[in-house]
C-alpha cells in the first residue's frame, strides 16, 4: 500500500498528553469515547508515564499495558492511537484502544495508513496473533476503515460493536 507523504509515528512522550487529551475530548463529546473519570489530558499523561496499570474487573485485578502513540504529518501532530494488552483479551492480541485524526487532517488516508502500517509491523512479531477493536455506535468512519483493513465483526450490542482481524490461530 503506497504510504501517506510525510507520516510518521512515535511512542507519545508526557508533554505529548494536552494534544491527545484535546482530541480524546473531541472523541468523547462525539460518543466515540467512554469517560477516563478525571480530564482526560491529566488521565492519559498518567497512562504515559506508567504505561503499566492495574484495573478491578469484577472480582479480578487485571494488568493492563497501554501504549500512546503520537501520528505526526511533517513534524506536525495530526492524530494518536493507543494499544492496550490486558487479561480480558486472547493472549496475542492487542486492542486499537483509542484511534483519533484531528479533523482538517481527516479523508487524506492518514488512519489507513498508520492502521496498515501498525497491521503490518504486528504481524512481523511471531507473538502477536491478531487486533481488536471496539466500535461505539457513532463510529461510522472507524467501521468503515476496519472493514477496508480486512477485520470482522465478531459482537455486537446495543452500543457497540467489536471488531476482529486474526493473522495466526
Amino acid at each position: 500500500m503506497p504510504g501517506v507523504e510525510g507520516i510518521t509515528m512515535r511512542k507519545a512522550a508526557p508533554a505529548d498528553a494536552p494534544f491527545i487529551g484535546r482530541l480524546y475530548e473531541d472523541g468523547l463529546a462525539g460518543g466515540h469515547y467512554r469517560s477516563l473519570g478525571m480530564p482526560a489530558a491529566q488521565a492519559i499523561e498518567a497512562m504515559i508515564r506508567q504505561p503499566r496499570f492495574s484495573v478491578a474487573s469484577g472480582a479480578d485485578i487485571l494488568g493492563v499495558f497501554a501504549q500512546f502513540v503520537l501520528i505526526e504529518q511533517d513534524g506536525r501532530p495530526v492524530g494518536f492511537l493507543a494499544q492496550r494488552v490486558d487479561g480480558t483479551l486472547d493472549p496475542g492480541v492487542v486492542e486499537l484502544w483509542f484511534f483519533s485524526i484531528v479533523e482538517e487532517a481527516r479523508k487524506q488516508g492518514i488512519a489507513r495508513h498508520v492502521l496498515h502500517t501498525m497491521c503490518e509491523d504486528m504481524r512481523r512479531d511471531p507473538r502477536n496473533r491478531g487486533l481488536f477493536a471496539r466500535c461505539f455506535t457513532p463510529s461510522t468512519a472507524m467501521v468503515h476503515l476496519l472493514k477496508k483493513a480486512g477485520f470482522r465483526k465478531v459482537r455486537s450490542t446495543r452500543d457497540r460493536t467489536d471488531w476482529q482481524l486474526r493473522w495466526r490461530p
